[in-house]
């Protein structure tokens, strides 16, 4: 009932409120996908940081290795700024939420049950991510300190992926919002036809 409501509603908002509430909407998504994606990514190097120090133990690191796991722990030091940076930019959406229906719809949509939901996990799959091969990350909340995010699909910085494809490509998550979404429509249109 609640649907049909706001989906009545939606064709009697104006034209501004109605660009204000997508243009929320788009903000919020990118700025939680942004705070996933830090997320994974500490994740990723705190278990190859783990992973590396291990293995020195048991064997001299080359060059390469000790210069690489360097620059993994130089760039975990850089995470609390990161994620308090994200959080800082997430309250400040919160606080300028628009009412309306269409960010009613966002608030629906963004639930746990709605990101884990079939349509989400076909999305993932096409993107190559963990609902591909059936793992169950996604599933499973984030192993990390902070609070909060801890559901959700895989970014480029995802490392049960990295390790699959085999290769790092964090380029997707520095394109433009455009860019992302004629992607992402061009994975819905795959699933569909």
């Amino acid at each position: 009932m609640a649907t049909r409501l706001r989906r009545f509603e939606m064709h009697f908002v104006s034209g501004n409120s109605k660009r204000m509430q997508i243009k929320w909407r788009q903000q919020r998504y990118d700025e939680s996908r942004k705070g996933f994606s830090i997320l994974q990514r500490e994740v990723f190097l705190k278990e190859d940081v783990e992973a590396r120090l291990k293995l020195s133990r048991t064997q001299q690191l080359t060059d390469e290795q000790a210069k690489e796991l360097r620059d993994w722990q130089k760039e975990l030091e850089t995470f609390d700024q990161k994620y308090w940076l994200h959080r800082r930019a997430l309250y400040k959406l919160i606080l300028e939420k628009p009412k309306g229906p269409w960010v009613r719809k966002w608030d629906a949509c963004s639930r746990r049950e709605a990101v884990l939901s079939q349509k989400q996990r076909m999305l993932c799959a096409a993107r190559g991510g963990c609902c591909e091969r059936e793992c169950g990350c996604c599933e499973r909340p984030l192993k990390t300190h902070r609070a909060n995010i801890k559901y959700g699909h895989c970014t480029m910085e995802c490392g049960c992926c990295i390790r699959n494809r085999g290769f790092y490509k964090p380029e997707f998550e520095r394109l433009g919002t455009g860019q992302k979404r004629e992607y992402n429509q061009a994975l819905t249109w795959r699933l569909r036809y």
